[in-house]
């Protein structure tokens, strides 16, 4: 069974106000790939712009799979979860910025879910258990020894 880790794309890799990766996004990607874990990203999609976005970024290349959506959704995620096959749900994460998004659909597949708390959404706090994270850090750099420790 694999380890995996979801990530999401904008404020959790990529700040659009500075249209750059956030500090220590590649140090992230790098890590956990070392660290054995497989990497995909669900990111709502802009048409075709966020794929491009993903290109020029030269991220790609870190991600097993890359699914573009509308909208998040604890049945998308699921579905792409069987599409991967053997995955140790224990051992295995969602990353990013949002409680309501990224963070309800990872609780809802059973897996364990890094919330990034900052910037735009900071202060989207938890109002229900679904959106209540297994972590919280500060800045993507602090998911590292989280990640290690699996």
């Amino acid at each position: 069974m694999k380890k995996i880790i979801i990530f999401d794309f904008l404020r959790t890799l990529f700040d659009p106000e500075t249209d750059r990766l956030v500090p220590g996004a590649l140090e992230v990607l790098v890590g956990a790939a070392k660290a054995g874990f497989t990497l995909y990203l669900v990111s709502q999609r802009e048409g075709g712009e966020r794929k491009k976005r993903i290109d020029s970024l030269r991220i790609g290349a870190y991600f097993d799979r890359m699914l573009f959506c509308d909208e998040k959704t604890s049945e998308q995620f699921e579905e792409f979860l069987e599409s991967i096959g053997e995955v140790d749900r224990k051992k295995s994460f969602v990353i990013g910025d949002r409680v309501k998004g990224e963070i309800v659909c990872g609780n809802a597949c059973n897996l364990q879910t890094i919330w990034i708390r900052n910037g735009k959404f900071a202060g989207e706090l938890a109002q229900t258990p679904e959106e209540q994270p297994t972590f919280c850090v500060g800045s993507i750099t602090e998911i590292i020894p989280i990640l290690e420790r699996v």
